[in-house]
C-alpha cells in the first residue's frame, strides 16, 4: 500500500508539473505570436493594403488579451508574476505615496473619468462646430469601458486579498476599468490631434497621456487592487478601441477642417 500510495502521488505531481509546464509554454507562445502579429502589421503597414496591417495588429492585439484573460481565470503561470508584483509592493509601502497613489487614483475613477470624457466630447464637439466629433471621443471610451465590464463578468478574477488591499476593493478585477478608460480617452484624443493638429502637439498630448496612464496603472497596483495581468489587458483592450476608432474616422469624415489650424486662419474675414 505504501508503494501504491507513493506511486499515486508520484503521477499526480508529475501531472501538476506537466500542467503547469505545457500551460507556461502556451502562454509565451501565445504572447510571442501575438507581437509576431502586431509588429509584423506595423512594420508592413506600407507594404500591404492598410486594412490587412489594420488586421494584423488588432489580431496580435485581441490575441494576446486573450491569452491573459485565460491565464487570469485558470491562475495560470502568468498570476505567479501577478502575486510577486503585488506582494513586494505591498512591502515597500509608505504613507506619502500612499497618498499620492489614492490621489491619482481617485482622479481618474469611473466618475471623474466619464466627467472628462464629456467635457473633451463637448469641446471638440463645439470648436469643430459638429456632434459627430465629440461622439467619437464618448463612444470610444464608453465603448472600451463596456468592453471591460463585460470581460470582467466572464473572467470573473478575483481581487487581491482585503488584507493587502490600501482603499477595499471587492468586484471582479480583469482588467482595469480605471486603466482602460484613461488609456482610452488620452489614446482618442491623442488620435485626433494627430490627425489635424501640429506634430507638437501630438507629442504633448501623446506624452501626457502615457505619464496619466503610467501613473493610474502603478497606483492600482501599489494600492493592491489590481494585478499586473489586469493593467496590461486594460492597456491591450483601449489599443484595440482605439485602432477601430481610427480606421472609422477618415471613413465618417467626422474630422472637418474646423479642427485644423490652417484652415481656421484660413476662414479667418481679411
Amino acid at each position: 500500500m505504501p508503494v501504491k500510495h507513493s506511486q499515486h502521488l508520484l503521477r499526480e505531481a508529475a501531472g501538476t508539473f506537466l500542467a503547469v509546464h505545457a500551460g507556461s509554454e502556451i502562454a509565451v507562445g501565445g504572447l510571442l505570436v501575438s507581437t509576431v502579429a502586431v509588429a509584423a502589421g506595423w512594420g508592413l503597414r506600407n507594404r500591404m493594403p492598410g486594412w490587412a496591417a489594420a488586421s494584423l495588429r488588432v489580431a496580435g492585439l485581441v490575441s494576446a488579451i486573450v491569452v491573459l484573460a485565460c491565464q487570469a481565470r485558470g491562475a495560470g503561470w502568468l498570476t505567479g508574476v501577478d502575486r510577486s508584483v503585488t506582494m513586494w509592493l505591498a512591502d515597500h509601502r509608505n504613507p506619502t505615496v500612499d497618498a499620492l497613489a489614492l490621489t491619482v487614483t481617485n482622479g481618474f475613477g469611473p466618475i471623474v473619468t466619464t466627467g472628462l470624457t464629456a467635457a473633451f466630447g463637448l469641446l471638440v464637439g463645439m470648436r469643430s462646430r459638429s456632434i459627430l466629433n465629440g461622439l467619437v471621443i464618448v463612444c470610444t471610451v464608453g465603448g472600451a469601458s463596456l468592453l471591460c465590464w463585460l470581460i470582467k463578468l466572464v473572467v470573473e478574477r478575483p481581487r487581491p486579498p482585503l488584507l493587502i488591499q490600501v482603499t477595499p476593493e471587492t468586484d471582479f478585477s480583469f482588467p482595469s476599468g480605471h486603466v482602460t478608460g484613461a488609456a482610452a480617452l488620452f489614446g482618442i484624443l491623442a488620435v485626433i490631434v494627430g490627425m489635424v493638429g501640429s506634430r507638437l502637439a501630438t507629442l504633448v498630448i501623446g506624452a501626457v497621456g502615457v505619464l496619466t496612464v503610467s501613473a493610474v496603472a502603478l497606483s492600482r497596483l501599489y494600492l493592491g487592487v489590481h494585478w499586473l495581468t489586469d493593467v496590461l489587458a486594460s492597456v491591450l483592450l483601449a489599443a484595440v478601441v482605439l485602432m477601430f476608432a481610427a480606421a472609422l474616422l477618415p471613413t465618417m469624415r467626422v474630422l472637418p477642417s474646423a479642427l485644423s489650424p490652417a484652415n481656421n486662419a484660413a476662414e479667418k474675414p481679411y
